[in-house]
């Protein structure tokens, strides 16, 4: 474990902070760090993993996908990421409960 380098909490290198959000990039640790960090494993991809690593989305009453772009890429203008990846028709339709995958 490493500190975080905003607000020092305890957090694993590659992880985001469970206080600030902010991820514990690898560059910013010295080496020593690093070699106590054990080696994570690669995980069969199913959709209840996903849901929980954050990568399926569920709608909810008032998004859009340009907010939901912002929430999760960083800026609005990506929401044709989340078209592509979903194969959505009309990106302007989306429902509340719908599960998008980015």
């Amino acid at each position: 474990m490493a500190k975080c380098k905003f607000c020092g909490a305890e957090v694993a290198i590659g992880a985001r902070c469970t206080y600030c959000g902010s991820k514990a990039e690898s560059w910013y640790y010295s080496g020593k760090e690093k070699k106590r960090e054990p080696k994570k494993k690669k995980a069969s991809h199913d959709r209840v993993r996903d849901l929980f690593n954050g990568k399926i989305y569920i709608v909810k009453k008032g998004d859009c996908l340009w907010n939901i772009a912002k929430n999760l890429y960083g800026s609005g203008a990506e929401y044709y990421r989340i078209v592509r990846k979903n194969h959505l028709q009309d990106p302007n339709h989306i429902e509340v409960g719908q599960e998008l995958y980015y």
